[in-house]
């Protein structure tokens, strides 16, 4: 039986479809669940570094719950460092970079967890 973190499950349960069938979780929704105090638990819960946590933290909370959401559904949310990093601590909105494309994500994540990123 596939056991799920109880974050990752709520995402899972804010999921809707579009007019295409294509699931999505709508952004109101996604910051309402992702509170700075989820957010915060959920990095310290991580393998994301101790020294780089807070730092996480406020960049998730500041425009990156849509990245965060999806890291968290694979699982890899450790991979949150390589958009950040990749953007050079610009301090800018991360989510408004997407949709990366798919060749940049398997760039920064490796073959499978760009696809899979790129999938959801």
């Amino acid at each position: 039986m596939l056991h799920m973190d109880p974050i990752e499950e709520r995402i899972i349960c804010l999921q809707t479809r579009n007019f295409e069938s294509s699931s999505f979780v709508p952004t109101s929704e996604l910051e309402q669940l992702l509170t700075e105090e989820v957010v915060r638990t959920t990095v310290h819960q991580s393998a994301i570094d101790v020294s780089k946590q807070e730092e996480t933290v406020r960049i998730v909370v500041s425009g990156a719950r849509a990245i965060f959401a999806i890291l968290v559904f694979q699982s890899k949310l450790h991979f949150i460092r390589n958009f950040i990093e990749q953007d050079q601590y610009q301090n800018g909105q991360l989510d408004a970079k997407l949709p990366f494309s798919e060749l940049a994500l398997q760039n920064l994540l490796g073959k499978a967890a760009g696809r899979l990123f790129w999938d959801r």
